[in-house]
């Protein structure tokens, strides 16, 4: 398995997991949302995981600076979280997430927040958190991983 950070040239699988993950939403609003990723570094990240044969799972991040639940600013954000159904169970959600907190640790937006963070979710134990990705509990992710 191996990820790695989306470039142009991954347009058309990137473009494919978000018509699953957001059938209502148009080609033209996908190609935009897409475009952030090359037009803003360093707010925007998309990780692709490429399995045997092909690009099996996609997590874009963001940088904001707010978030519901979250007083800290700036904070980054898992926006979109995919694993291909036949490549799930398998660790591939685990490895996207990993690679995007490794990107959020060493973005210097983020460096000095990481002790607050701490402390929010020190109080919110609802959340997980890795320096300041915001995803479900434990159990509710599993199927992803």
């Amino acid at each position: 398995m191996n990820i790695r950070l989306a470039t142009q040239f991954d347009f058309e699988y990137w473009l494919k997991c978000r018509q699953q993950l957001f059938p209502s939403k148009s080609h033209s609003e996908h190609m935009l949302d897409i475009q952030h990723y090359f037009y803003c570094p360093g707010f925007w990240q998309g990780f692709l995981a490429e399995g045997n044969g092909g690009w099996v799972g996609l997590l874009e991040m963001a940088i904001r600076d707010s978030f519901e639940g979250s007083t800290l600013s700036p904070v980054a954000v898992c926006e979109v979280w995919f694993v291909d159904e036949g490549h799930r169970q398998q660790g591939t959600g685990k490895k996207l997430m990993m690679a995007a907190e490794q990107w959020a640790k060493a973005n210097p937006k983020l460096v000095e927040e990481s002790n607050a963070l701490k402390s929010f979710f020190d109080e919110h134990p609802e959340y997980e958190t890795r320096l300041g990705l915001f995803d479900k509990p434990e159990e509710q992710i599993q199927k992803f991983m």
